[in-house]
Protein backbone atom coordinates (compact mmCIF):
# COMPACT_ATOMS: atom_id res chain seq x y z
CA UNK A 1 0.00 0.00 0.00
CA UNK A 2 1.05 3.40 -0.74
CA UNK A 3 2.70 5.86 2.43
CA UNK A 4 0.90 8.45 3.74
CA UNK A 5 0.63 10.91 6.86
CA UNK A 6 -1.76 11.84 9.42
CA UNK A 7 -2.01 15.39 10.29
CA UNK A 8 -2.92 16.25 13.80
CA UNK A 9 -7.04 15.66 13.48
CA UNK A 10 -6.27 11.97 13.53
CA UNK A 11 -5.82 10.11 16.19
CA UNK A 12 -5.06 6.04 16.07
CA UNK A 13 -6.59 3.60 17.52
CA UNK A 14 -4.77 3.85 21.05
CA UNK A 15 -5.02 7.13 21.39
CA UNK A 16 -8.56 7.27 21.13
CA UNK A 17 -8.53 4.53 23.64
CA UNK A 18 -6.43 6.40 26.36
CA UNK A 19 -8.53 9.68 25.86
CA UNK A 20 -11.43 7.57 26.48
CA UNK A 21 -9.76 5.21 29.22
CA UNK A 22 -11.17 7.85 31.74
CA UNK A 23 -15.13 9.15 30.57
CA UNK A 24 -18.22 7.11 31.30
CA UNK A 25 -20.10 5.92 28.99
CA UNK A 26 -24.06 6.24 28.15
CA UNK A 27 -24.95 2.45 29.61
CA UNK A 28 -23.74 3.69 32.93
CA UNK A 29 -25.82 6.16 33.64
CA UNK A 30 -29.73 5.07 34.43
CA UNK A 31 -32.87 6.30 36.54
CA UNK A 32 -35.42 5.01 38.59
CA UNK A 33 -38.51 6.82 39.16
CA UNK A 34 -41.29 5.72 42.12
CA UNK A 35 -44.14 7.59 43.86
CA UNK A 36 -43.82 8.93 47.44
CA UNK A 37 -46.50 8.93 49.95
CA UNK A 38 -46.13 11.27 52.67
CA UNK A 39 -48.04 11.98 55.75
CA UNK A 40 -47.30 14.54 57.50
CA UNK A 41 -43.93 15.56 55.86
CA UNK A 42 -42.85 12.15 55.85
CA UNK A 43 -42.71 9.34 53.77
CA UNK A 44 -40.79 6.94 51.81
CA UNK A 45 -40.63 4.75 48.48
CA UNK A 46 -38.99 1.79 47.28
CA UNK A 47 -37.62 1.65 43.68
CA UNK A 48 -36.22 -0.95 41.28
CA UNK A 49 -33.10 -1.38 39.98
CA UNK A 50 -32.64 -0.59 35.92
CA UNK A 51 -31.64 -3.61 34.35
CA UNK A 52 -27.77 -4.24 35.05
CA UNK A 53 -27.62 -2.11 37.97
CA UNK A 54 -27.21 -3.29 41.88
CA UNK A 55 -25.56 -2.44 45.20
CA UNK A 56 -22.67 -3.59 44.47
CA UNK A 57 -21.87 -1.61 41.01
CA UNK A 58 -23.35 1.67 41.55
CA UNK A 59 -23.88 4.71 43.44
CA UNK A 60 -26.27 6.91 43.80
CA UNK A 61 -25.66 10.84 42.50
CA UNK A 62 -28.69 12.79 42.17
CA UNK A 63 -32.50 13.06 44.07
CA UNK A 64 -35.20 14.57 42.60
CA UNK A 65 -38.55 14.99 44.00
CA UNK A 66 -41.08 16.85 42.10
CA UNK A 67 -42.65 18.52 45.06
CA UNK A 68 -44.42 21.60 43.63
CA UNK A 69 -45.65 19.92 39.90
CA UNK A 70 -45.92 16.50 38.95
CA UNK A 71 -43.48 17.36 36.17
CA UNK A 72 -41.13 19.80 37.85
CA UNK A 73 -38.02 17.58 39.63
CA UNK A 74 -35.76 19.37 42.37
CA UNK A 75 -32.58 17.82 42.42
CA UNK A 76 -31.03 20.57 45.03
CA UNK A 77 -33.23 20.36 47.88
CA UNK A 78 -36.24 22.60 49.07
CA UNK A 79 -36.32 24.19 52.19
CA UNK A 80 -35.49 21.45 55.25
CA UNK A 81 -36.34 18.91 53.03
CA UNK A 82 -34.05 15.48 53.76
CA UNK A 83 -33.45 12.46 52.02
CA UNK A 84 -32.07 9.07 53.21
CA UNK A 85 -31.40 6.36 50.82
CA UNK A 86 -30.45 2.78 51.19
CA UNK A 87 -29.04 0.23 48.11
CA UNK A 88 -30.60 -2.49 49.43
CA UNK A 89 -29.92 -6.35 47.78
CA UNK A 90 -33.06 -6.26 45.81
CA UNK A 91 -34.44 -2.40 45.81
CA UNK A 92 -33.69 1.52 46.76
CA UNK A 93 -35.14 2.49 49.73
CA UNK A 94 -35.97 6.25 49.85
CA UNK A 95 -37.26 8.50 52.64
CA UNK A 96 -38.12 11.74 52.85
CA UNK A 97 -38.94 14.05 55.83
CA UNK A 98 -40.36 17.38 54.50
CA UNK A 99 -41.84 19.58 57.11
CA UNK A 100 -44.91 21.62 55.30
CA UNK A 101 -46.37 18.73 53.33
CA UNK A 102 -49.25 17.04 54.55
CA UNK A 103 -51.46 16.27 56.13
CA UNK A 104 -51.09 13.65 52.77
CA UNK A 105 -49.25 14.22 49.69
CA UNK A 106 -48.33 12.23 46.88
CA UNK A 107 -45.09 12.98 44.97
CA UNK A 108 -43.29 11.59 41.97
CA UNK A 109 -39.71 10.53 42.77
CA UNK A 110 -36.49 10.00 40.38
CA UNK A 111 -32.89 8.97 41.67
CA UNK A 112 -30.33 8.64 39.23
CA UNK A 113 -27.58 5.98 39.64
CA UNK A 114 -24.29 5.92 38.00
CA UNK A 115 -22.05 2.45 37.67
CA UNK A 116 -18.78 2.24 39.17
Amino acid sequence: PSTHNHDDRYYTESEVNTKLANYKIKGDFAVTTGTIALTNGSGGATLTYPSGFNSSNCVIISIGVAFKLASAYNFGGVDEVQFNTTLGSSNISLTVFAPGMGPTATRNCKIVLMKI
